[in-house]
């Protein structure tokens, strides 16, 4: 019958796996008082974007219809974009949502039933786009260092590189979503050899890049030392406009990821077709004045990693705490003999505190192979904690006082 699948009809692909980390955020994010687990630094104000603006800038805003605009960007935004990348091309640029880029990107890039690694654990769609592509995707794990940091093994990344049929695109997130791990620049540039020498596309998730500890450690962008490599970077993270809703991927010059932004932009035409007016603008007001915005959000993590640190500090019979050296959040592992979800929850009941449980970076689905190049899966007895939000000091004194009530009658147990 019309619509019936029949024994030789092609396998239909599988059905995206529901989002477990933004499907607990849309359970709790608006409800409980306080979040210490928002990957976000604090949002700012639009009136503070505005004001801070160059007068051409606040006249593109008074002047502003809402109107479609141009599908890749505004042009001035794309230029804008193309000269925070040594010898990038705004010409290689298109902005967009990053959730939506990252889709448009695989889907254009990644050939179906092809092989990808991926550092995992991360956000979801780095990986999952890849499973609904029938993909095999091998995960590159980090590895648990004897004073509790975390880190990932180039090492691991070689074999994983070497082994089975060659992979088709590497995904990559440095400083790393969620546990802040940063390499080292002789790690990254080997990371770039073994892309080169194996001929692999990179997709470099850059999204928190930017909120280094210490700016000497920042990394250059992967798309000004690969050619073959694509960058996701955007406004949502690093300078606390994630209402903006604005983002862009910057292509290599390689020609032959020619083909691949062109079908980016058609595909793009089934999503959003374009970015919004006000989006635009802010997005230009705010890279006009980035060192200040992100002079603010740094400072708004280091204050929130300082009362976090002191927390862990205090409480290390629960949480087995490293500092990370990149990103707003950390990925402490938790101590108590409960289930990470089941802390998390518990948590939240005695105090108001959302802490995200390591549960919500693995998916129940078993196509992500979590076993190559890694002694043990990662994550879940873990939690995310942030530091980005200006209530982080105000968080971690109320969780910490609670942990001291919850040790006291045996609710962590």
């Amino acid at each position: 019958r019309r619509g019936m699948a029949t024994a030789a009809s092609p396998q239909l692909p599988p059905a995206l796996a529901p989002f477990e980390l933004e499907r607990y955020f849309a359970k709790h994010e608006f409800s409980a008082p306080y979040l210490l687990c928002s990957s976000d630094c604090e949002p700012i104000k639009m009136s503070e974007v505005l004001d801070g603006a160059s007068d051409t800038m606040k006249d593109m805003w008074s002047d502003l219809t809402l109107a479609y605009t141009e599908s890749r960007g505004h042009p001035l935004l794309l230029q804008e974009i193309s000269g925070l990348y040594d010898g990038a091309s705004s010409s290689r640029v298109i902005t967009g949502v990053p959730q939506e880029l990252i889709d448009l990107h695989m889907r254009a890039l990644v050939p179906p039933f092809s092989r990808v690694v991926a550092t995992y654990p991360g956000y979801q769609s780095l990986t999952e786009i890849a499973v609904h592509l029938q993909c095999r995707v091998d995960a590159w794990v980090p590895e648990e260092y004897p004073d509790g940091s975390v880190g990932f093994n180039v090492d691991h990344l070689e074999e994983l590189m070497t082994q089975g049929e060659p992979p088709s695109l590497l995904v990559i997130n440095f400083p790393h979503n969620p546990t802040g791990a940063l390499p080292s620049l002789e790690s990254f540039r080997r990371i770039i050899e073994l892309c080169r020498k194996h001929d692999v596309f990179l997709f470099s998730d850059e999204m928190y890049r930017g909120l280094e500890r210490s700016e000497d450690n920042r990394l250059p962008s992967a798309v000004e030392v690969y050619e073959k490599a694509v960058t996701l970077a955007g406004m949502s993270k690093v300078y606390g406009m994630p209402g903006a809703r604005m983002g862009w991927l910057a292509f290599g010059e390689s020609a032959t990821l020619d083909s691949a932004f062109q079908r980016v932009c058609e595909l793009k035409d089934y999503t959003t077709i374009c970015s919004p007016g006000p989006s635009e603008v802010l997005t230009l007001a705010a890279l006009e004045q980035r060192e200040r915005l992100l002079s603010r959000c740094r400072k708004i993590c280091e204050e929130g990693l300082t009362a976090i640190s002191s927390l862990m500090a205090e409480h290390g019979d629960v949480f087995q705490w490293y500092t990370p050296p990149g990103s707003a959040t950390a990925f402490p592992a938790i101590l108590s003999p409960l289930s990470s979800t089941a802390f998390c929850e518990r948590v939240l009941e005695g105090c108001g505190v959302l802490l995200l449980p390591g549960d919500a970076y693995l998916p129940t689905r078993a196509e992500v192979n979590t076993t190559a190049g890694a002694a043990s899966p990662f994550g879940p007895n873990r939690a995310r904690v942030a530091f980005g939000r200006t209530n982080a000091p105000e968080a971690a004194k109320v969780l910490g006082e609670w942990l001291h009530i919850a040790k006291a009658n045996g609710s962590l147990c």
